[in-house]
């Protein structure tokens, strides 16, 4: 499947694995959420397709303990009923509505980044720079079992959360990266080094 973030540097291991063997400071994991977060943003502008996937096993982690997001072999398009090739998937990390007869949104992938955030939060290391409440309510809202109770976009999620970190508004960044040719976007990974361009941005 495509992926949508790969980076240069060597990919270690998925997230899932290195929070239980690393539970690095809660403080770096929220903002490596983040970027993801404007990874899949970026996704979405330049392809036109949902995830549906996200999950820790799905992320990778590089050397420098940078998260990226992996693996679009579900992606669909917004405004569909999921076919049953796409029902494939996590349990307790797809939203109710993949796993059953309602119509997938962007919504949808905030359900998993939800449920994604909830598990980099339990599994970081406590931070007093951090507002735990705050990042956990973010989470429970984001994976709301009602997709009209959960944040309408990724951007609204990821500036609620930039926000509870204490991170300044980085909405522009996403719309600052280059664009890729289809076959680009479908066939390889975004590099790193277009990334870091867009972050100096």
């Amino acid at each position: 499947g495509m992926e949508c973030i790969a980076g240069r540097t060597k990919i270690g291991e998925t997230l899932r694995a290195y929070l239980h063997a690393s539970r690095p400071p809660l403080q770096w994991s929220g903002r490596q959420v983040v970027s993801v977060m404007r990874g899949l943003e970026h996704a979405y502008t330049s392809t036109g397709l949902l995830h549906l996937d996200i999950k820790p096993d799905n992320i990778l982690v590089d050397i420098m303990g940078k998260f990226w997001l992996t693996d679009f072999g579900l992606a669909g398009a917004t405004n569909a009923r999921p076919a049953p090739s796409l029902r494939i998937g996590t349990p307790g990390f797809q939203s109710p509505e993949h796993l059953g007869e309602g119509t997938l949104s962007e919504r949808s992938d905030v359900f998993s980044m939800g449920m994604t955030l909830a598990f980099t939060i339990a599994r970081s290391a406590s931070d007093p720079s951090v507002d735990v409440a705050a990042l956990k309510q973010i989470a429970s809202r984001a994976a709301s079992s009602d997709p009209l109770q959960r944040f309408s976009t990724i951007r609204d999620m990821r500036s609620q959360l930039e926000s509870a970190l204490g991170m300044v508004d980085t909405s522009s960044i996403a719309a600052s990266m280059p664009e890729l040719s289809f076959a680009q976007r479908l066939n390889r990974a975004v590099s790193k080094e277009h990334v870091g361009q867009s972050d100096e941005a």
